[in-house]
């Protein structure tokens, strides 16, 4: 893949999910009030919204995989126009989930192979553009994990490292 990715590079714009959420809004009510209002904006969105990443964090929104494979492929887009924090952090959630409690195996089962062919494509953008992408100090941060993810999916993709 060359420096600059094409649109066909990737991941495709999903259909919005059936559902964004784990859990119902009584629980994060009781269980941690203080994400609540990340909770709300999440819930509320519906496939016309127009998505301001800076309302929530992707690591305490309760966001289903469905979720982050929805918003994923618009989060992509919004990094390569102008990445601002709020689009910083979500790929930094991002990078923590897909390591804790095997989510890159629950984020592969749901994607189609296209796709985990173009998120493994995606974190070997980063890697080879670090410094030149504004903000870069996440993927020097986050490299040994964003290295981890690429050898996942090109063993899953069946690919010899």
């Amino acid at each position: 893949m060359c420096e600059v990715l094409l649109e066909s590079d990737l991941i495709p714009l999903n259909q919005f999910p059936s559902s964004m959420i784990n859990y119902p809004r009584e629980y994060v009510k009781i269980t941690r009030p203080e994400d609540l209002e990340e909770f709300d904006y999440i819930s509320n969105l519906t496939k016309d919204s127009i998505i301001d990443f800076s309302k929530f964090r992707i690591t305490s929104s309760d966001l289903s995989w469905k979720g982050i494979y929805y918003l994923l492929p618009i989060a992509q887009r919004k990094y390569l126009q102008e990445p601002d924090d709020s689009i910083i952090d979500f790929f930094e959630g991002l990078s923590w989930l897909l390591e804790y409690d095997n989510g890159i195996e629950k984020l592969v089962k749901i994607m189609k192979k296209d796709d985990i062919k173009r998120l493994k494509d995606w974190f070997c953008f980063l890697l080879r553009n670090k410094n030149k992408i504004p903000n870069e100090d996440f993927i020097e941060f986050y490299e040994k994990e964003i290295i981890q993810h690429v050898n996942y999916l090109k063993n899953y993709l069946g690919e010899i490292s």
